[in-house]
């Protein structure tokens, strides 16, 4: 653990796909070209006031509007930071970021990780606007972290690939089935609460060939497969009683892979391994 000298912020700018990404459908290609450098960029500073003019303008994910100016960490570094999946209650981003490689300073919302590979990572606080104390951890394939909002910046100074699968969570919440209970309650040979605060928690699914648990409910919820080939889901109605038919959506057949991501609607189910190999499943899900 260590610190950095500080420097001044280098000023962010954005080109046309940058502030397209930022803005969604309030973006305007009159004013961007009105507010452009002769480089095609415009600065952090103009962002800023275009986005608190903007403000009323409900945009999807109006939650990646930061007041330090920096970007998101999807348009800071897109090829190290991609979207996989995404809701009303939040985006699923899956980060790759190889031995040796750095991101440029970005901001986050509130987010809850999961290590799928491990490494060491150089973590640059940027909560001033300028670059603060640098901390090295080592983080564990596997490990749970919860991370508060704000900005920062990341370099892998260890010898391996980093990859993390996390979820920005937007601050809303969808409703609640009715009677719901959790799959850790039901079935905690096969579901387990891995992190948890009172918003939401990161829960983590491992399931033998073969093997089925019992009917239990979610919230809207986003997950990333981590092993596994084929899942059988048996969906359930309101009152938990099977629905009519032997295809969807009473029964769906899913064929999984590492590395697929996808948001599950709320309601009732019950699952059942129907592959070759042991199924290993993080999700993330709001808890209220």
């Amino acid at each position: 653990m260590g610190s950095s000298a500080s420097v001044e912020l280098t000023e962010t700018k954005y080109d046309i796909e940058g502030c397209k990404a930022l803005f969604g459908e309030a973006f305007d290609e009159v004013k961007f070209n009105e507010a452009k450098d002769e480089e095609g960029f415009v600065s952090s500073q103009k962002i800023k006031e275009a986005l608190s003019a903007t403000s009323s303008v409900e945009q999807p994910f109006d939650f990646l509007k930061f007041r330090s100016g920096l970007p998101d960490c999807c348009t800071a570094k897109p090829d190290g930071y991609k979207v996989v999946a995404e809701n009303d209650t939040g985006r699923l981003v899956e980060m790759t970021l190889k031995a040796g490689d750095e991101d440029p300073a970005h901001d986050h919302p509130k987010h809850y990780m999961y290590i799928v590979a491990g490494g060491t990572l150089a973590i640059t606080d940027y909560a001033t606007g300028v670059a603060g104390e640098t901390q090295t951890i080592e983080l564990p394939a596997g490990a749970p972290p919860i991370m508060p909002a704000g900005p920062h910046q990341v370099k892998n100074v260890g010898e391996t690939d980093v990859v993390v699968i996390f979820v920005e969570v937007s601050g809303k919440y969808t409703s609640s089935p009715e009677g719901l209970k959790s799959p850790c309650d039901t079935d905690p040979g096969c579901y387990k609460s891995l992190a948890s605060d009172e918003d939401w928690f990161t829960g983590l699914m491992e399931m033998e060939p073969g093997a089925k648990d019992s009917p239990h409910g979610h919230r809207d919820h986003l997950l990333y497969v981590l092993e596994g080939d084929m899942l059988t889901v048996n969906n359930l109605g309101p009152d938990m009683a099977p629905l009519e038919g032997e295809g969807p959506p009473a029964k769906i057949e899913a064929e999984i892979a590492p590395g697929a991501a996808m948001s599950v609607p709320a309601g009732h189910h019950w699952v059942e391994n129907t592959g070759k190999k042991a199924c290993k499943i993080v999700f993330f899900e709001p808890l209220k």
